[in-house]
Protein backbone atom coordinates (compact mmCIF):
# COMPACT_ATOMS: atom_id res chain seq x y z
CA UNK A 1 0.00 0.00 0.00
CA UNK A 2 0.75 3.36 0.03
CA UNK A 3 1.54 3.85 3.37
CA UNK A 4 3.91 7.10 3.21
CA UNK A 5 0.47 8.87 1.28
CA UNK A 6 -1.46 7.64 4.50
CA UNK A 7 0.69 8.56 6.80
CA UNK A 8 1.06 12.22 5.27
CA UNK A 9 -3.26 12.76 4.99
CA UNK A 10 -3.71 10.67 8.39
CA UNK A 11 -1.30 13.65 9.52
CA UNK A 12 -3.39 16.11 8.29
CA UNK A 13 -6.54 14.80 9.51
CA UNK A 14 -5.46 14.60 13.16
CA UNK A 15 -3.97 18.73 12.77
CA UNK A 16 -7.37 19.53 11.26
CA UNK A 17 -9.75 17.50 13.71
CA UNK A 18 -7.56 18.94 16.85
CA UNK A 19 -8.08 22.29 15.52
CA UNK A 20 -11.55 22.10 14.33
CA UNK A 21 -13.00 19.50 16.67
CA UNK A 22 -11.51 18.90 19.94
CA UNK A 23 -10.66 22.77 20.49
CA UNK A 24 -10.28 23.36 24.56
CA UNK A 25 -11.74 19.46 24.66
CA UNK A 26 -9.43 16.89 26.19
CA UNK A 27 -10.77 14.51 24.28
CA UNK A 28 -13.22 13.78 20.52
CA UNK A 29 -13.87 10.52 18.71
CA UNK A 30 -13.08 11.89 15.10
CA UNK A 31 -9.89 12.73 16.44
CA UNK A 32 -9.47 9.33 18.16
CA UNK A 33 -10.22 7.41 15.33
CA UNK A 34 -7.60 9.09 12.89
CA UNK A 35 -5.17 8.79 16.08
CA UNK A 36 -5.90 5.00 15.74
CA UNK A 37 -5.71 4.93 12.00
CA UNK A 38 -2.30 6.45 11.88
CA UNK A 39 -0.75 4.65 14.40
CA UNK A 40 -1.69 1.36 12.01
CA UNK A 41 0.11 3.18 9.26
CA UNK A 42 3.23 3.29 11.51
CA UNK A 43 3.31 0.09 11.98
CA UNK A 44 3.01 -0.53 8.81
CA UNK A 45 6.49 1.60 7.75
CA UNK A 46 7.98 0.02 11.11
CA UNK A 47 8.37 2.97 12.89
CA UNK A 48 6.72 1.12 16.44
CA UNK A 49 8.11 3.82 18.73
CA UNK A 50 5.71 6.51 16.96
CA UNK A 51 3.21 3.51 16.16
CA UNK A 52 2.98 3.20 19.75
CA UNK A 53 2.62 6.88 20.96
CA UNK A 54 0.04 7.44 18.31
CA UNK A 55 -2.54 4.62 19.91
CA UNK A 56 -1.85 5.19 23.23
CA UNK A 57 -2.80 8.96 22.61
CA UNK A 58 -6.07 7.23 20.77
CA UNK A 59 -6.64 4.50 23.58
CA UNK A 60 -6.75 7.84 26.04
CA UNK A 61 -8.48 9.41 24.05
CA UNK A 62 -11.54 6.52 23.46
CA UNK A 63 -11.12 6.51 27.75
CA UNK A 64 -12.57 9.62 27.98
CA UNK A 65 -15.30 9.01 25.14
CA UNK A 66 -16.54 5.25 25.78
CA UNK A 67 -17.19 3.42 28.70
CA UNK A 68 -13.88 0.48 29.41
CA UNK A 69 -15.96 -1.95 27.79
CA UNK A 70 -16.10 -0.91 23.93
CA UNK A 71 -14.87 -3.26 21.03
CA UNK A 72 -13.07 -0.10 19.91
CA UNK A 73 -11.19 -0.44 23.16
CA UNK A 74 -10.31 -4.03 22.44
CA UNK A 75 -9.37 -3.20 19.10
CA UNK A 76 -6.63 -0.53 20.20
CA UNK A 77 -5.56 -2.88 22.98
CA UNK A 78 -5.10 -5.56 20.53
CA UNK A 79 -3.01 -3.26 18.14
CA UNK A 80 -0.52 -1.92 20.59
CA UNK A 81 -0.33 -5.67 21.90
CA UNK A 82 1.21 -6.20 17.69
CA UNK A 83 3.61 -2.78 17.99
CA UNK A 84 4.91 -4.67 21.64
CA UNK A 85 5.68 -7.75 20.25
CA UNK A 86 7.42 -6.42 17.51
CA UNK A 87 9.37 -4.37 19.53
CA UNK A 88 10.76 -7.55 21.57
CA UNK A 89 8.69 -6.82 24.55
CA UNK A 90 6.92 -9.88 24.79
CA UNK A 91 5.60 -8.88 28.60
CA UNK A 92 4.11 -5.81 27.70
CA UNK A 93 2.66 -7.55 24.42
CA UNK A 94 0.91 -9.66 26.94
CA UNK A 95 -0.51 -7.50 29.06
CA UNK A 96 -2.09 -5.06 25.64
CA UNK A 97 -3.41 -8.85 24.40
CA UNK A 98 -4.99 -9.18 28.16
CA UNK A 99 -6.81 -6.32 28.09
CA UNK A 100 -7.99 -6.85 24.52
CA UNK A 101 -9.68 -10.09 25.54
CA UNK A 102 -11.21 -8.78 28.88
CA UNK A 103 -12.90 -6.24 26.45
CA UNK A 104 -13.99 -8.79 24.04
CA UNK A 105 -15.06 -11.12 26.53
CA UNK A 106 -17.68 -8.98 27.99
CA UNK A 107 -19.44 -9.21 24.15
CA UNK A 108 -18.80 -12.65 24.02
CA UNK A 109 -20.92 -12.94 26.77
CA UNK A 110 -24.12 -11.44 25.65
CA UNK A 111 -26.95 -12.53 24.03
CA UNK A 112 -25.23 -12.19 20.45
CA UNK A 113 -21.97 -13.80 19.63
CA UNK A 114 -21.42 -12.09 16.17
CA UNK A 115 -18.93 -13.52 14.13
CA UNK A 116 -16.82 -10.38 13.63
CA UNK A 117 -16.75 -10.46 17.51
CA UNK A 118 -15.57 -14.13 17.75
CA UNK A 119 -13.08 -13.76 15.09
CA UNK A 120 -11.39 -10.65 16.90
CA UNK A 121 -10.94 -12.66 19.95
CA UNK A 122 -9.45 -15.45 18.84
CA UNK A 123 -7.39 -13.33 16.82
CA UNK A 124 -6.06 -11.79 20.23
CA UNK A 125 -6.25 -15.76 21.50
CA UNK A 126 -3.66 -16.84 18.36
CA UNK A 127 -1.30 -13.45 19.53
CA UNK A 128 -1.04 -14.73 23.30
CA UNK A 129 -0.40 -18.19 21.87
CA UNK A 130 2.50 -17.06 19.82
CA UNK A 131 4.20 -15.19 22.57
CA UNK A 132 3.55 -18.48 24.70
CA UNK A 133 5.05 -20.88 22.31
CA UNK A 134 8.01 -18.30 21.69
CA UNK A 135 8.97 -18.22 25.71
CA UNK A 136 8.58 -22.11 25.44
CA UNK A 137 5.18 -21.95 27.52
CA UNK A 138 3.02 -24.70 25.56
CA UNK A 139 0.96 -25.41 27.71
CA UNK A 140 -0.30 -21.96 28.09
CA UNK A 141 -0.15 -21.77 24.72
CA UNK A 142 -2.37 -24.93 24.03
CA UNK A 143 -4.66 -23.18 27.12
CA UNK A 144 -5.14 -20.07 24.90
CA UNK A 145 -5.47 -21.82 21.21
CA UNK A 146 -8.17 -24.50 22.38
CA UNK A 147 -10.09 -21.21 24.03
CA UNK A 148 -9.69 -20.04 20.46
CA UNK A 149 -11.04 -23.01 18.44
CA UNK A 150 -13.71 -23.44 21.53
CA UNK A 151 -14.95 -20.11 20.33
CA UNK A 152 -14.50 -20.22 17.02
CA UNK A 153 -16.37 -23.89 16.69
CA UNK A 154 -19.78 -22.21 17.65
CA UNK A 155 -19.93 -19.67 14.77
CA UNK A 156 -17.55 -21.42 11.92
CA UNK A 157 -18.04 -24.43 10.19
CA UNK A 158 -14.89 -26.87 10.77
CA UNK A 159 -13.55 -26.34 7.59
CA UNK A 160 -13.77 -22.53 8.10
CA UNK A 161 -10.21 -21.02 7.50
CA UNK A 162 -10.14 -19.35 11.23
CA UNK A 163 -10.70 -22.86 12.42
CA UNK A 164 -7.95 -24.73 10.35
CA UNK A 165 -5.31 -22.04 11.05
CA UNK A 166 -5.96 -22.32 14.87
CA UNK A 167 -5.93 -26.33 14.26
CA UNK A 168 -2.60 -25.48 13.11
CA UNK A 169 -1.14 -23.47 15.72
CA UNK A 170 -2.49 -26.18 17.97
CA UNK A 171 -0.59 -28.30 15.97
CA UNK A 172 2.40 -27.01 16.16
CA UNK A 173 2.47 -26.42 20.07
CA UNK A 174 1.83 -30.12 20.31
CA UNK A 175 5.01 -30.48 17.93
CA UNK A 176 7.21 -28.06 20.56
CA UNK A 177 5.96 -29.88 23.31
CA UNK A 178 7.62 -32.64 21.67
CA UNK A 179 4.42 -34.62 20.85
CA UNK A 180 4.91 -35.21 17.35
CA UNK A 181 2.40 -38.09 16.78
CA UNK A 182 -0.26 -35.66 18.22
CA UNK A 183 0.72 -32.86 15.90
CA UNK A 184 0.72 -35.57 12.98
CA UNK A 185 -2.60 -36.68 13.68
CA UNK A 186 -3.90 -33.03 13.80
CA UNK A 187 -2.38 -31.99 10.30
CA UNK A 188 -3.50 -35.02 8.73
CA UNK A 189 -7.05 -33.89 9.46
CA UNK A 190 -6.42 -30.30 8.78
CA UNK A 191 -5.00 -31.52 5.21
CA UNK A 192 -8.34 -33.54 4.51
CA UNK A 193 -10.52 -30.05 5.07
CA UNK A 194 -7.65 -28.31 2.63
CA UNK A 195 -8.42 -30.69 0.16
CA UNK A 196 -11.87 -30.91 0.10
CA UNK A 197 -12.07 -26.65 0.25
CA UNK A 198 -12.01 -24.35 -2.77
CA UNK A 199 -8.46 -24.42 -4.37
CA UNK A 200 -8.62 -28.40 -3.14
CA UNK A 201 -5.30 -30.23 -3.33
CA UNK A 202 -3.26 -28.13 -5.57
CA UNK A 203 -3.39 -25.02 -3.20
CA UNK A 204 -0.64 -23.49 -1.33
CA UNK A 205 -2.27 -24.10 2.36
CA UNK A 206 -2.66 -27.80 1.51
CA UNK A 207 1.16 -27.96 0.07
CA UNK A 208 2.26 -26.19 3.19
CA UNK A 209 0.29 -28.69 5.54
CA UNK A 210 1.95 -31.22 3.52
CA UNK A 211 5.52 -30.09 3.98
CA UNK A 212 4.70 -30.28 8.04
CA UNK A 213 3.30 -33.71 7.91
CA UNK A 214 6.87 -34.79 6.31
CA UNK A 215 8.21 -32.88 9.08
CA UNK A 216 6.44 -35.01 11.44
CA UNK A 217 7.23 -37.98 10.15
CA UNK A 218 10.65 -37.51 10.19
CA UNK A 219 10.75 -36.56 13.67
CA UNK A 220 8.61 -39.97 14.44
CA UNK A 221 11.07 -41.51 12.20
CA UNK A 222 8.70 -42.81 9.81
CA UNK A 223 11.16 -42.11 6.65
CA UNK A 224 8.88 -43.78 4.11
CA UNK A 225 6.21 -41.64 4.83
CA UNK A 226 7.97 -38.73 4.90
CA UNK A 227 9.35 -39.49 1.34
CA UNK A 228 5.71 -39.54 -0.24
CA UNK A 229 5.00 -36.02 1.76
CA UNK A 230 7.90 -34.55 0.25
CA UNK A 231 7.79 -36.20 -3.16
CA UNK A 232 3.87 -34.53 -3.69
CA UNK A 233 5.16 -31.64 -1.92
CA UNK A 234 8.46 -31.14 -4.47
CA UNK A 235 6.07 -31.69 -7.23
CA UNK A 236 3.54 -28.72 -6.35
CA UNK A 237 6.44 -26.68 -5.52
CA UNK A 238 7.98 -27.36 -9.23
CA UNK A 239 4.58 -26.58 -10.74
CA UNK A 240 3.92 -23.05 -8.71
CA UNK A 241 7.14 -21.72 -7.80
CA UNK A 242 10.50 -20.44 -10.09
CA UNK A 243 13.26 -23.30 -10.45
CA UNK A 244 15.54 -21.48 -8.19
CA UNK A 245 13.08 -20.86 -4.98
CA UNK A 246 14.74 -22.02 -1.54
CA UNK A 247 11.70 -23.71 -0.82
CA UNK A 248 12.04 -26.00 -3.39
CA UNK A 249 16.05 -26.02 -3.49
CA UNK A 250 15.53 -27.40 0.47
CA UNK A 251 13.09 -29.88 -0.53
CA UNK A 252 15.15 -31.22 -3.25
CA UNK A 253 17.99 -31.57 -0.59
CA UNK A 254 15.71 -33.30 2.16
CA UNK A 255 14.50 -35.75 -0.32
CA UNK A 256 18.01 -36.64 -1.96
CA UNK A 257 19.10 -37.25 1.90
CA UNK A 258 16.12 -39.10 2.55
CA UNK A 259 16.67 -41.48 -0.24
CA UNK A 260 19.93 -41.97 0.43
CA UNK A 261 19.04 -42.86 3.83
CA UNK A 262 16.48 -45.66 2.50
CA UNK A 263 18.87 -46.94 0.82
CA UNK A 264 17.95 -46.02 -3.06
CA UNK A 265 21.04 -44.61 -5.33
CA UNK A 266 21.50 -41.19 -7.74
CA UNK A 267 19.55 -42.99 -10.82
CA UNK A 268 16.25 -43.83 -8.89
CA UNK A 269 16.57 -40.53 -6.81
CA UNK A 270 16.45 -38.50 -10.03
CA UNK A 271 13.98 -40.43 -12.02
CA UNK A 272 11.82 -40.10 -9.32
CA UNK A 273 12.12 -36.45 -9.21
CA UNK A 274 11.59 -35.93 -12.98
CA UNK A 275 8.99 -38.41 -13.21
CA UNK A 276 5.37 -36.64 -13.85
CA UNK A 277 2.91 -36.89 -10.95
CA UNK A 278 0.60 -35.14 -13.05
CA UNK A 279 -2.06 -38.13 -12.36
CA UNK A 280 -1.54 -37.93 -8.27
CA UNK A 281 -4.70 -37.76 -6.79
CA UNK A 282 -3.38 -35.51 -4.04
CA UNK A 283 -1.72 -32.69 -5.87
Amino acid sequence: GHYDLALKLLDDAVKTRRECLQKDLKAHPAVAVSLAKRGLVLFALERHDEALLSLSEALEQRRRILSFDHLEMGKIHCAIGAVHYRRGDAISALKSFTSALEVQRLWLEGPVRREAIVFDASVTLANMGRIYVDRAECDMALYVYEEALLLQTTVFRKDHESVLTTLGNIAFAKARKGDHAKALQIYRGIYRSQVTKAGGPDSRRAAETMGLMAAMHLQLRHHGEAAVCLEALLDWQRRHLPGGDPALRNTETALRKLRRMLGEDDHELASTLSGSTADRSTF
